[in-house]
């Protein structure tokens, strides 16, 4: 996929990926798990270590991205307005977002065979089993968004701009209700990922978000300390030596 071709604004950028291309060794997913006994004897790793030589097997990785340049980034308001649609991003994220002359607005799903494989497991009474898949879910994600947004770094660079980090509602204390805005500005039920009534996605491992992009920009440290997302996986990790598996 050669994202540096397809940076016209107004249009939806589709792509497909596959485990391989993600950066997701067998010891980040133990550290996602905290795992502190990585003996061949732990269950965890025993289990941890079948499902992971499944990946390929189980990932449906797809999404895409459109670009937009945003009418006014009101940081005091903490609000962005795309269009005729404000997103009530907050003070924190409109600051993160300063100086940002154009929006990235993306969709990414790992797709259903993780929440398919986590309901078998859990009707079997496979509950260990169950919590590893949903957790390579999430890494898989996630992997796939850093592939995607490393690539479209790299890409602005080459034009001398810069991008801030992802965010996406429910994080960084953005309303997850406002999901349902973000995806009216993308094409419908693209990708295969619909909502909820409650604003949650379907397939359950996907992410939604947007990034900013411009020359002035400033890449801030993702804030864990005041975000309101307790179940953050990245969270987990940080916290990792506070639990034993």
């Amino acid at each position: 996929m050669n994202i540096m071709n397809c940076m016209s604004e107004d249009s939806f950028h589709r792509f497909d990926l596959i485990s391989g291309q993600l950066n997701i060794s067998f010891e980040s997913v133990l550290a996602t798990l905290w795992v502190t006994d990585d003996s061949d004897e732990n269950p965890v790793v025993i289990t941890a270590r079948e499902l992971y030589a499944q990946l390929s097997d189980i990932c449906q990785i797809r999404g895409g991205y459109a670009i937009f340049h945003p009418k006014d980034i009101d940081f005091k308001a903490g609000k962005v307005t795309i269009g005729d649609t404000v997103l009530d991003c907050g003070r924190q994220i409109c600051g993160y977002l300063r100086h940002s002359e154009q929006l990235i607005l993306f969709i990414c799903t790992a797709g259903e065979k993780f929440t398919q494989l986590r309901q078998d497991f859990d009707r079997n009474n496979d509950y260990l089993s169950g919590f590893v898949v949903d957790t390579l879910g999430s890494m898989v994600v996630e992997g796939a968004m850093d592939y995607i947004q490393q690539q479209i770094e790299n890409s602005y660079a080459a034009q001398g701009c810069k991008i801030t980090n992802r965010y996406s509602p429910g994080y960084c204390n953005w309303p997850l209700v406002d999901q349902r805005k973000l995806f009216g500005l993308l094409p419908l039920n693209d990708c295969g990922i619909q909502l909820t009534n409650s604003s949650l996605m379907l397939p359950i491992k996907s992410v939604s978000g947007l990034i900013g992009v411009g020359q002035q920009i400033k890449k801030s440290k993702y804030a864990c300390d005041i975000c309101n997302n307790k179940e953050c996986i990245y969270r987990k990790v940080r916290n990792k030596n506070n639990v034993n598996l």
